[in-house]
């Protein structure tokens, strides 16, 4: 593949396009629409006025706190998290436009016509959106851990260019949940409404696993639960 081609390249029906438009939307809507007035200092060195973690227990897991102590967590919210609120954002809406706008980025017709409900598409990812698209996954799948009470309170993002090439420890840990993780939904009736939420759920881990191994077939992918 020349560096000129896009990294990735993939399938989605007209019900996973549907699904995953959807759930972007959501996180859009959660994270809220940046502030039209703020404070000049903001744009100077990146301070914010937000210090106490946010209550809702979604954006909890998406914006994390960086320290235990509640004076350190403060004040590290107060530098970075509309930072990161505008980055999460970026991701969702990427994700969003890619399947929505039939024309914008390279996306195919596969079957259908141009009623996004009942059209499947191939989608290229550029090289330069691709670890975007990967944050935006995350974010949704966090997202999901939460309503499926997988995981703890303090995760977020996924990990940083630097620790992308995961330990074997992180490795057997990430493979260890997700058996439980698919145990679990093994269990559950069909009738279970948070059946389908797993499904989901596992999907996206799928979709991200897919999305590494294009960009780097000899790699080991290991995302947060």
């Amino acid at each position: 593949m020349s560096e000129q081609d896009p990294q990735i390249c993939h399938t989605f029906s007209s019900q996973e396009r549907y699904i995953l438009i959807n759930l972007a939307e959501q996180i859009l809507e959660l994270l809220g629409s940046p502030p039209e007035a703020r404070d000049p200092l903001h744009d100077v060195v990146g301070i914010s006025g937000s210090e106490l973690p946010p209550e809702d227990p979604v954006l909890k897991r998406l914006l994390p706190s960086a320290y235990k102590e509640i004076q350190d967590a403060a004040e590290f919210r107060r530098y970075t998290e509309d930072a990161l609120r505008e980055k999460k954002r970026a991701h969702a809406y990427l994700i969003r436009e890619t399947l929505i706008d039939d024309e914008g980025l390279g996306d195919e017709i596969v079957q259908g016509d141009k009623d996004i409900e009942s059209t499947s598409i191939r989608i290229s990812i550029k090289s330069e959106d691709a670890w975007s698209w990967l944050g935006g996954l995350n974010d949704i799948r966090l997202a999901l851990a939460v309503r499926l009470e997988i995981g703890g309170t303090t995760m977020g993002d996924l990990p940083s260019d630097t620790h992308r090439n995961d330990s074997v420890t992180g490795a057997d840990k990430a493979s260890e949940a997700q058996r439980a993780i698919h145990q679990k939904f093994e269990l559950m009736t069909d009738s279970d409404p948070m059946k389908a939420v797993y499904a989901v759920y596992n999907w996206l881990g799928w979709l991200q696993e897919e999305f590494i191994k294009q960009m780097d077939p000899e790699a080991d992918a290991d995302f947060e639960t």
